[in-house]
């Protein structure tokens, strides 16, 4: 029974670490399609 127990860990270390990437991957995404739009208000502030 202890095998099942830790088989059902690493199923569920493994899928919570996918979400995990997916929504780290999603946010780095939105940060980096951000960043020129702030720089450019930066940029255009400062002017």
């Amino acid at each position: 029974s202890s095998q099942l127990t830790a088989h059902a860990d690493y199923v569920i270390g493994r899928v919570f670490c996918q979400a995990l990437k997916q929504a780290f991957s999603r946010f780095c995404g939105e940060v980096f399609s951000a960043v020129p739009q702030l720089y450019g208000l930066i940029v255009g502030g400062v002017k």
